[in-house]
């Protein structure tokens, strides 16, 4: 009969299991931590955040491994390793799930579809080509959609990606600059007029501030509200004069 003891276990594995050296277990087996991830692709994590949980399972599998029991510390660590994948992915996974085969098969047709069409191919020319029922296939692409955080780099940049998010009260780049030619133009026409109508005219339309009416005009030109709005109208009509001359000097 023969006995097998701790000793005897131990003497059966790698020198580099046996001195319990944690650096060396883990650069020894790092080719384990991506065979592990990319057995996982396609489900819901991208493989380096695969990649990234699996080192962490490695770290465990160093941190307790003992080769007294006599297994080799790639067995242990594969299930190390492959339980920090598996739980990372339940944590960050959709509510729906989608079989890891689905995902795959999905991703080749898409890819192989959009070359052939030059562009995204719909959920009908996807399900055909998957020989799948079209309300199966939209539902499994609705379910992979995941949130991306804006500070993210971009595909091809390192950016974030919040740069590359168009912002919807900015205002058009064109309209800016045809505005701005519209004021310097305005202000042009309205140097030419007499002090008092430019300044009734400029506060009546709000291009220095708010908007006024005519009685708060009257009050701060110390006039009367008729005589103000006989001046609105009398700089109203030379500047359309003065817009007229100067066009026909363009023609």
């Amino acid at each position: 009969m023969v006995v097998v003891t701790r000793q005897t276990c131990a003497s059966m594995l790698h020198p580099v299991e046996r001195t319990l050296d944690r650096t060396a277990l883990v650069l020894r087996h790092r080719r384990l931590v991506y065979l592990v991830a990319w057995s996982h692709t396609g489900s819901g994590l991208e493989i380096d955040d695969l990649v990234q949980e699996g080192m962490c399972g490695l770290l465990i599998a160093a941190d307790r491994y003992d080769p007294g029991r006599g297994v080799r510390f790639w067995t242990y660590a594969r299930y190390r390793v492959r339980e920090a994948i598996r739980n990372a992915i339940f944590e960050h996974s959709p509510l729906v799930h989608v079989p890891a085969y689905l995902i795959r098969m999905i991703n080749h047709a898409m890819t192989r579809l959009s070359a052939v069409l030059g562009r995204l191919p719909t959920i009908t020319e996807l399900a055909d080509a998957l020989e799948i029922d079209p309300d199966i296939c939209e539902r499994a692409i609705r379910a992979l959609d995941r949130p991306v955080s804006l500070s993210a780099p971009a595909e091809r940049d390192d950016a974030p990606l919040s740069e590359a998010v168009p912002d919807a009260s900015a205002r058009d780049p064109e309209t800016v600059v045809l505005d701005a030619a519209t004021r310097e133009k305005l202000d042009h026409l309205l140097d030419a007029l007499p002090v008092r109508e430019r300044v009734i005219l400029r506060s009546r339309f709000g291009l220095d501030g708010p908007p006024r009416t005519f009685e708060e005009l009257a009050q701060m030109c110390a006039l009367s509200s008729a005589r103000v709005r006989q001046l609105y109208r009398a700089a109203l009509a030379r500047l359309r004069d003065i817009a007229c001359s100067e066009r026909a000097e363009w023609v």
